[in-house]
């Protein structure tokens, strides 16, 4: 398809690409081959436009497993003022694409991006950049579960109020970009500025540069972004790294201007363990909108019971100067602020803010053979490297005997409890976390031997876990004021970690380096190659990378290497709760997608039993990126889209306590949403907190529909016949004073 100079106006929808085989094979002897074949469509030069009140508008360009499509120097703009009707630019599933130099004015989703089939490395990453101008968008790019997304030199004006709070009518938000489960991602050299400031000053304005969801856990980095007076520069939650936080996401080289709250938001519940900014070896050199780097400029908190005592987080700001904030009350902290970041040394050499080397992979010609060979060495290198640490590390924890040592305090087979303590002291400091929560679990010591071990092991102590069970799971509960000192003593820099800030750094350089090999053989049509795409999947692995290598054997029909390796990552991987959970709903995906596979049925065309199975996973309380990916699913296919999250600031009081923020809860189900006739309510709430209440409002706040409630567990059927199209706002409020919000879509 080759579109140039077109003028479409007043579309529900311009252009609809859908599926279509993109393999072709062949076969010869016993040797079958197949070819990839890129679409090759262009969409160049061309206006879309909506400029009256279209109420059926959804989006100007719709792709559904296309791959390769090439769309620049477009404008896309819809000019409606009703709030309800601003629809996308650019709404994609499974699809890869181009994306640069164009200008996106005026949408709720700049573009829209989801996947549910991406790990097949048969796609290509998505490319947004180059020059791209988004403009009065609710949501400038939003990118949800996908592999290798490429987001660079984009400008981003945030701040045209669009949208009221999915928390029910307490403000309006504005976000630059939203990236939810995305793997092996390049995100740098992008701006991201408030261009139109509050237009309510009584209305309570929520801007962001960048939001990001259960990403990270394969050291990824933001680097090299500008964030430009904002209420939050860069807000993080749920899982952004591994179980014990060596690796996670990291922030590099950002310049934070005048941002009026916070420059960095890093929501860490106790589903969150660390989110790291580089090491100790490689500062972050993120410049702060604060010189005195007090908390404002820098925030932790947890989103489900407004605490920090959940989630010790690593913030390396200069060479050798650490912040590790983990405290029930937020207190001032006091860092240098580089001024001149030396941003130079990268894993592919050059400046960490040049893109020499990514574009060379995205270039019409490809990376040139010399530049593979020496992106392969340089991983050696690091690979190698990292092994010697890595080596050294295990060496050092519990004296190389981890495996026997659990063994013999599960067993019990210390005759005393001084006999547990002078072992456990001749190890010191390199006793492990899993040793030290072992110990506490089985009792074999008093607490304050027990005591003793711990604060003899700064780095081994370093586990939210530990303290949990510390708190709640021992016969008598560590006072607070212990616990405290335990903390207290996370700030040291004993060998344990120094060995593991410098093995991270290196894992990280390893990702970036396998990150770029796997662009460049799944890009480049004369280097692309499945065994070699395969071969660096299992490189640097990780928890994350490994589920995508299951979901790839899984696509190529390799059923009983992918159930294998499936089977195998409870034994690979300690697992916290949340990747427990995870996995366990990663394994109920995995046999949906394997049942779509085996039985030929394509994702777009589930009979109602299967709608529900996906439903199922997709209602899960807790949140996972199975449930992510289940949910984006039934949106795009069948128009059953659940609300975003509520965004609302912690305040702070002169003990700078945290306030709660919460996601909107799931045990509240909105069905169909969007809604032509009816919309059912299904609540089931525990035990003690029964419904009273259901409100709701327009988007102006006023109340439209009332009904009162009872029990903990029901439903209640809303008839929206006579309801106009519309966004509104539902409330529902417990005995107990608890209220849940949530948006509904009427759309006939």
């Amino acid at each position: 398809l080759f579109l140039q100079g077109v003028n479409f106006l007043n579309n529900a929808t311009s252009v609809k690409m859908i599926s279509y085989n993109f393999v072709k094979t062949t076969t010869v002897g016993n040797t079958v081959t197949s070819i990839r074949l890129l679409d090759r469509s262009i969409i160049r030069g061309n206006l879309f436009e909506i400029n009256n009140k279209r109420n059926d508008f959804r989006e100007h360009i719709h792709m559904w497993e296309t791959n390769g499509v090439g769309i620049g120097e477009n404008k896309f703009v819809n000019m409606q003022d009703n709030t309800h009707n601003k629809g996308c630019a650019i709404r994609s599933f499974d699809a890869s694409y181009t994306f640069s130099k164009n200008t996106i004015d005026g949408f709720y989703y700049g573009v829209w991006s989801d996947g549910f089939l991406t790990t097949n490395p048969i796609f290509q990453p998505i490319n947004i950049s180059n020059s791209n101008v988004f403009d009065k968008n609710q949501i400038s790019i939003s990118l949800n579960n996908l592999r290798r997304a490429i987001v660079t030199d984009n400008t981003m004006q945030i701040g045209m109020m669009q949208e009221v709070t999915p928390g029910g009518g307490s403000g309006f938000w504005s976000i630059g970009s939203r990236m939810e489960n995305i793997s092996g991602f390049t995100y740098k050299n992008n701006t991201h500025v408030l261009t139109y400031p509050q237009q309510l000053p009584t209305i309570f304005q929520y801007s962001s540069g960048s939001e990001l969801y259960n990403t990270g856990q394969g050291a990824e980095a933001i680097e090299c972004n500008s964030y430009t007076g904002l209420l939050v520069g860069n807000d993080a939650c749920y899982n952004c790294a591994n179980y014990n936080g060596t690796i996670g996401l990291n922030y590099r080289c950002n310049n934070n201007s005048g941002n009026k709250r916070f420059d960095f938001i890093l929501e860490a519940g106790a589903r969150v363990k660390n989110i790291q900014s580089y090491s100790a070896t490689r500062p972050s050199a993120n410049i702060l909108s604060s010189t005195t780097g007090v908390v404002n400029w820098f925030h932790v908190f947890d989103s489900d019971n407004g605490s920090i005592s959940n989630a010790p987080v690593k913030y390396w700001q200069l060479l050798n100067q650490k912040l590790n904030n983990a405290s029930n009350i937020v207190t001032p902290v006091d860092f240098a602020v580089s001024t001149a970041p030396n941003c130079a040394i990268t894993a592919s050499g050059g400046a960490a803010c040049h893109l020499a080397v990514l574009n060379s992979i995205l270039s019409e010609q490809g990376i040139t053979e010399e530049e593979l060979i020496d992106l392969k060495s340089n991983f050696v290198t690091k690979e190698s490297e990292y092994n010697t640490l890595n080596s050294l590390y295990n060496q050092l924890l519990n004296a190389g005997n981890t495996k026997q040592i659990l063994n013999n305090i599960e067993d019990d087979n210390y005759p005393n409890q001084m006999a547990v303590r002078q072992e456990m002291l001749s190890m010191s400091p390199y006793v492990s976390q899993e040793v030290l929560i072992s110990l506490a679990k089985n009792n074999l010591v008093s607490n304050a031997v027990l005591f003793e071990i711990i604060v003899a092991n700064p780095n081994g102590s370093m586990s939210e876990e530990l303290m949990e069970v510390l708190n709640n799971g021992i016969t008598t509960p560590f006072p607070e004021y212990l616990q405290t000192i335990i903390r207290n003593t996370w700030n040291g820099n004993d060998v344990l970690t120094l060995l593991i800030a410098n093995s991270s750094d290196k894992f990280s350089e390893m990702t970036t380096l396998k990150n770029y090999l796997l662009t460049a053989y799944s890009t480049t049509d004369r280097l692309y190659n499945t065994d070699e795409i395969n071969y660096w999947l299992s490189k640097a692995r990780t928890l994350r990378g490994d589920f995508e290598l299951v979901e790839i054997k899984l696509n190529q029909g390799d059923y009983t290497n992918s159930l294998s390796l499936l089977e195998s990552l409870p034994n690979l991987y300690r697992m916290n709760e949340f990747e427990v959970n995870e996995y366990n709903d990663f394994v109920d995906l995995y046999n949906f997608k394997k049942d779509l596979l085996e039985n030929a049925v394509n994702i777009s065309g589930l009979d109602t039993p299967r709608i529900e199975q996906l439903k199922q996973i997709a209602d899960r309380t807790q949140y996972s990126f199975p449930r992510s990916m289940a949910r984006s699913a039934l949106c795009f296919f069948y128009n059953i889209c659940y609300p975003d999250r509520d965004r609302v600031l912690p305040t702070e009081n002169l003990n700078r306590k945290i306030k709660t923020i919460k996601e909107t809860p799931k045990e509240i189900t909105v069905y169909p949403n969007p809604a032509k006739e009816y919309v059912a309510f299904y609540y089931n709430l525990s035990d003690g907190n029964e419904v009273t209440n259901l409100t709701v409002s327009d988007v102006t706040g006023k109340p439209i529909y009332q009904s009162s409630l009872s029990n903990g567990t029901g439903q209640h059927i809303w008839d929206v016949k006579s309801i106009s199209n519309g966004n509104y706002i539902y409330s529902i409020t417990t005995k107990t004073g608890l209220k849940y919000s949530g948006k509904i879509v009427v759309q006939k």
